[in-house]
C-alpha cells in the first residue's frame, strides 16, 4: 500500500470505511479494541499504544489506523492526513444532526456510520475536484 501521505482523502476514507464495513470490526466508545476486548483509548509513539494490534475500530480510529497517526488534540491548525480525512466526517455528522463524528459513531448504528463515510467520501471527492480545477485556472 502507498504511504498514507500519498493517498487522497477519498481513498483514506474508503480504506478506513473498509476496515469497519463488517460490523464485527466496528466499535463504539473507544478508538479501538484489542483482541481480548481491551479498549485502546489514545495513541502514543509506543506502537500506537497497542493500536497496531486492534481488531475493531470506531470511525476515527479506522482513519487513524489507515494514516498511522492521530493527534493528541484537535487543533484546527493540524494539517495531517488524519485531520484532512476526519474533517469531511465531522461535516457530514453535523449535517446528520450530530455534534461531530465521534458522537454519531458512539450513539448511532453501524448503518448510520457507513452512511456517514459514504457521504464524506462524496464530499471529499467533490472538494478535491474543485481544488484541482482552481489550481488549473491559476
Amino acid at each position: 500500500m502507498k504511504n498514507p501521505s500519498e493517498l487522497s482523502v477519498p481513498t483514506i476514507l474508503a480504506l478506513a470505511q473498509a476496515k469497519i464495513a463488517d460490523p464485527e470490526n466496528w466499535c463504539q466508545g473507544s478508538l479501538g479494541m484489542l483482541p481480548d476486548g481491551t479498549p485502546v483509548e489514545n495513541f502514543s509513539s509506543d506502537s500506537f499504544n497497542g493500536f497496531d494490534r486492534a481488531v475493531k475500530w470506531c470511525a476515527l480510529g479506522a482513519v487513524a489506523s489507515v494514516t498511522g497517526f492521530m493527534p493528541n488534540s484537535f487543533s484546527q491548525e493540524d494539517e495531517t492526513d488524519w485531520r484532512k480525512a476526519v474533517t469531511p466526517l465531522h461535516d457530514v455528522a453535523l449535517r446528520l444532526g450530530y455534534m461531530h463524528a465521534p458522537g454519531l459513531n458512539d450513539s448511532s448504528t453501524h448503518e448510520k456510520v457507513m452512511e456517514m463515510f459514504d457521504k464524506a467520501i462524496e464530499l471529499a471527492a467533490a472538494d478535491e475536484k474543485v481544488n484541482s480545477e482552481e489550481r488549473a485556472c491559476a
